[in-house]
């Protein structure tokens, strides 16, 4: 038995007063591949910003659906997906804007497919529905009794909490309002009016019932059997029937301009309704033709007579003959074509001109319609291919909203493969290309946690002082942010004025390779390795212990009265030493390490917090507690860490940061989970060296290429 199948229609109507209290909606839209709609009506007793904001994010949140519920897709889930979406968005903004109260929301909103219907709402709002029943009789529901029965109660944390779910049959009516209709006329003649009348009149006639001065918004479904509209066009429910029907109708009216080539036609035709002319036609057309033909068949003897003669005068080496006697022929030859044409009446030249004119005519034309048909074709291409790039990019947001982040970074990946398979040179789908690039980018950039710092602010760079030093590592210290130069200079970092200035010398010193900052000092390895320390109050130096010969110093840290250093060793000979700090006098390194387990000869830097916290060149930190290794669990970044330089974390931060100046980024992690928190990235970042964390002011600084950068600490916010 052949399945019945099922036709919907809609109409809706919306009106808003410019000065009333309320704020109303309603709308519907078809789904796109699919014989079904999306559906909303919505009352806010309010008129503020917020109350539009939200019926802006249904209306959107809705025409997104109806976009992408493709043949295929699982409808329940992508309703459940959107009201997810739609919960979201409306809990973010109400933390962001003046709200009203939730309970004073009446909405509900909805996707009818096929035979099923699926709705959710929040409030009170007039829903009703009409099933037909077998013997031809209506039985009435009432579905906002049912939302609000199911509906823990009123709040912007969960706006469409609940969803009704049922079967389409044939003749059942679904019907919106933001009046009780039952209210407002009696049942039976609303029944009547909503089973008689086609929705578009349905709609027109229970508008009559209200005053003129009202927020009203109606909504009107019905389901239709084929059997009963065979002799009506269904509603159109598929964008692409639709471009189809838009592109025929183009070629229609493409067919019927008026041109050149058809105008000549049709005169063509109607002069071959004249027999008289016809036969004239023809007795020309056979003058013509023996007379071209004639033409060839002399031009044909005469070539096959002068290329066998020439060939045997070519075999005698009589050339220069050759040549001439060619010149010779060929003048001939053209002289016996021109009498030849000449002795042709006039008609005849006309009809043979005008024989070569429809020629270059047709040629022209016959390429015309085939570049034309070839950029239809590559249009169509062109879209198909986009259109698939955007399906996957709906993937991913539905993705996103279960927390599925490894399928979503399979389907971008999917669609940029497609993005980038796509060949075009038209410069409009170029710049289309471009943008889906820049929006897979951004979401990428988002599943990525990538911070893209466009200009970042440069605070000072050395290249403006007159010795154009080099600077190579960077502090901050009493409120004040220091930098080291090639010129055995300390800088102060003027941020008003952005300059360097010239804050501690010392020719005796090496130039500083790593610094840390202490209570009212500072201390920094120089490339000899010496340890040095620096009063930023008194601008007092002193030099202390120099590394031992056999082994590389490589970093420092000041942890309270306490200097950790870093030295890597081959095997598990790699070391931190911890000397105690007193004033500007430090104590005699100890081995701080207890029967270490992990192999540190690759380690680049440290931190400390009260743990140590050792970096290695590939990027992976190992956490250290009383001397020996503990796990710490590192959350993934992408793209991987090749090459670190530097960590730091403090006691009082609940971040632990890596400077990746390979990957011109620095990148944060939560102290106690290892999880990624953030990565700072930024093209300006060239040759990084060193940064500087002031958590308080939720401020970080960089220094790459002689450079001080300073970026905002978004992820303190």
């Amino acid at each position: 038995m052949e399945e019945e199948i099922l036709l919907l229609k809609t109409a809706v109507a919306e009106e808003n007063r410019e000065n009333g209290r309320k704020t109303a909606t309603a709308f519907t839209w078809p789904v796109e591949n699919r014989n079904g709609f999306v559906f909303g009506v919505l009352e806010a007793e309010s008129r503020s910003p917020f109350a539009q904001t939200v019926m802006e994010i249904v209306r959107d949140r809705l025409a997104r659906l109806a976009a992408t519920a493709q043949e295929g897709t699982s409808i329940p889930r992508r309703f459940e997906q959107t009201l997810e979406a739609i919960n979201e968005e409306i809990v973010n903004r109400a933390m962001e804007m003046e709200t009203f109260p939730p309970e004073h929301l009446n909405a509900v909103i909805g996707l009818a497919v096929d035979k099923t219907m699926y709705v959710s709402g929040s409030g009170e709002l007039a829903a009703i529905f009409l099933h037909k029943l077998p013997e031809g009789r209506y039985q009435v529901f009432n579905l906002a009794r049912s939302i609000q029965t199911e509906q823990a109660g009123a709040s912007w944390q969960k706006t469409f909490a609940v969803v009704l779910d049922g079967d389409l049959k044939p003749g059942d009516i679904f019907c919106l309002c933001n009046f009780d209709l039952q209210q407002e006329m009696p049942p039976e003649e609303l029944h009547s009016l909503l089973a008689t009348l086609p929705p578009q009149s349905a709609v027109v006639k229970l508008r009559q019932y209200f005053p003129l001065e009202v927020e009203f918004s109606l909504f009107v479904l019905k389901v239709i059997s084929s059997e009963d509209e065979k002799s009506k066009v269904s509603a159109p429910a598929s964008i692409k029937q639709l471009q189809a029907s838009r592109e025929q109708t183009k070629r229609v009216l493409s067919d019927q301009k008026p041109t050149f080539l058809k105008t000549l036609f049709f005169w063509i035709l109607g002069f071959l309704k004249d027999q008289r002319g016809l036969w004239r036609l023809a007795k020309s057309l056979v003058r013509i033709l023996i007379s071209v033909v004639t033409i060839v068949l002399l031009m044909v003897r005469d070539l096959i007579r002068w290329v066998f003669r020439l060939s045997r005068r070519l075999a005698s080496s009589e050339r220069k003959e050759v040549f001439s006697e060619a010149r010779s022929h060929f003048e001939t030859s053209r002289l016996f074509v021109s009498k030849k044409m000449n002795r042709l009446p006039k008609t005849s030249k006309y009809l043979i001109l005008a024989a070569l004119i429809m020629v270059l005519i047709i040629t022209f034309s016959v390429l015309a319609i085939s570049h034309g048909r070839q950029a239809s074709e590559e249009r169509a291409a062109f879209e198909a291919a986009v259109t698939r790039v955007e399906s996957l990019q709906d993937a991913v947001e539905s993705a996103l909203i279960y927390k599925d982040e490894n399928k979503a970074k399979s389907l971008l990946k999917e669609a940029e493969d497609s993005l980038n398979s796509i060949v075009t040179e038209d410069k409009a789908n170029l710049e289309r290309i471009q943008k889906i690039k820049n929006e897979i980018l951004q979401v990428a950039n988002n599943l990525k946690k990538i911070s893209e710092l466009q200009n970042p602010e440069v605070l000072a760079e050395a290249s403006a002082l007159p010795e154009q030093p080099t600077l190579s590592s960077l502090i901050w210290g009493g409120e004040k942010i220091y930098t080291f130069g090639s010129n055995k200079t300390v800088y102060l970092v003027n941020e008003s004025d952005k300059t360097l200035e010239s804050f501690a010398s010392d020719e005796t010193l090496g130039s500083a390779t790593e610094a840390s900052v202490g209570e009212g000092f500072t201390a920094w390895l120089d490339d000899s390795p010496t340890l040095n320390l620096l009063d930023l109050q008194t601008k007092n130096l002193a030099t202390h212990v120099s590394s031992p010969s056999d082994e590389r110093w490589v970093d420092l840290y000041v942890y309270g009265d306490r200097l950790y250093v870093l030295a890597p060793g081959s095997g598990l000979a790699s070391q931190v030493y911890r000397l105690s700090l007193s004033g500007l006098s430090v104590g005699t390194p100890a081995a701080w390490i207890k029967s270490p387990i992990s192999e540190l000869s690759d380690t680049v830097s440290l931190a400390v917090d009260g743990t140590v916290f050792i970096l290695r060149a590939n990027g992976k930190i190992l956490r250290f507690v009383g001397g020996r290794d503990v796990a710490w669990t590192q959350g993934i970044v992408e793209p991987a860490i090749t090459s670190a330089s530097d960590i730091w974390t403090s006691a009082e931060s609940s971040y632990v940061y890596l400077l990746d100046p390979a990957g011109q980024r620095l990148v944060v992690y939560e102290k106690e989970s290892g999880t990624l928190k953030v990565q700072y990235h930024s093209s300006s970042f060239t040759s990084l060296t060193d940064f500087a964390v002031n958590e308080t002011n939720k401020t970080i600084y960089l220094l790459g290429d002689s450079r001080v950068y300073k970026i905002e600490a978004t992820h303190l916010k």
